[in-house]
């Protein structure tokens, strides 16, 4: 996340510091070029044909190709930094989810390897039933929650 944020500001330097002199320097070449070919023409003498793509069409073909890779690379940067902050949610909520089914079992592990039923009078037992009978529909609920989990996990992936 932090080098696409860097990637984006390295981006955002070169449009504010490194373009603007080079699109100055371009216009003035063109400027130029205009002024050069006016002077021949007046002077009665034949224009000045540039070398092979160095043509002002194939300068400005070269120019619009530049402007429409910025634009496609800034969204792609920007679209990237949307991505990783959704993944870093679903990450965060993964871990908190799974921390709190870990310490629920944790708890109920205890409670699960207790052996008080060895020593139980009927009445006694009878409760431990009904315990364990609402142990069983705590886990069905919460059996819920680890599919949310797993379902968060393989969104991750």
């Amino acid at each position: 996340m932090a080098e696409m944020q860097r990637k984006l500001e390295d981006f955002r330097d070169y449009r504010r510091q490194h373009k603007p002199p080079k699109v100055q320097e371009k216009c003035q070449l063109e400027m130029n070029f205009n002024t050069l070919q006016t002077k021949l023409r007046i002077s009665n003498r034949p224009a000045f044909m540039p070398s092979e793509g160095k043509m002002v069409s194939d300068i400005a073909s070269a120019w619009q190709g530049l402007d429409q890779a910025e634009k496609g690379f800034e969204e792609w940067l920007l679209t990237e930094i949307r991505r990783l902050e959704r993944l870093d949610h679903l990450a965060e909520k993964f871990r908190q989810k799974a921390t709190n089914h870990e310490n629920w079992a944790s708890d109920k592990e205890v409670m699960l390897s207790q052996k008080d039923y060895e020593t139980a009078s009927l009445t006694e037992i009878r409760a431990l039933l009904r315990k364990h009978e609402a142990f069983e529909s705590d886990l069905a609920a919460h059996q819920d929650r680890v599919e949310q989990i797993a379902a968060i996990a393989q969104e991750l992936k």
